[in-house]
């Protein structure tokens, strides 16, 4: 029998695991279930979760490489791990987002839109570039950099 001072404790990892419905789920830091299965049961074994309370544990598992089969008679639990379990296809995102490029905001188009907002003037050309990025303190009103990279002059930089 183990001595339980010498059983190794998996803390998991610090960032948090909302998701849809988390609230209705007991908290549980990811990276315990793959720390422990890495350590006692070979990748690629066949994992039962006979109860099915905590979804993002048996996907934890799956994405490290073990084949799971879960057991939920939760349906909270149970459609949690459906969705989070069933990735959309790329070919479904891509077609979401060109629907959502297409979409109109007033008379333009969401995509042109969302594309002016990062409209810029290059410090060193002053020709109109996009910005790749804005950089934000928190609570502030406007941005107190942007990032950039001009394709007419090559100057870059915050």
């Amino acid at each position: 029998m183990m001595n339980p001072l010498d059983m190794p404790f998996y803390p998991g990892r610090e960032e948090t695991t909302g998701g849809p419905l988390a609230r209705y789920l007991p908290p549980a830091p990811p990276g315990i279930v793959s720390a422990w299965l890495a350590d006692h049961i070979p990748p690629g074994s066949w994992i039962l979760d006979p109860f099915g309370g905590l979804p993002g544990m048996a996907v934890e598992a799956a994405q490290a490489g073990y084949r799971v089969l879960v057991a939920a008679n939760n349906p909270i639990p149970r459609f949690i791990l459906e969705v989070t379990a069933a990735a959309p296809a790329r070919n479904d995102f891509q077609a979401a987002l060109a629907e959502l490029a297409a979409a109109r905001k007033g008379n333009e188009r969401l995509e042109l839109h969302i594309q002016s907002l990062y409209q810029t003037e290059c410090a060193g050309c002053k020709r109109t570039i996009t910005a790749e990025a804005f950089l934000w303190e928190r609570g502030a009103k406007i941005p107190y950099a942007r990032l950039v990279h001009c394709p007419y002059c090559d100057d870059e930089g915050a």
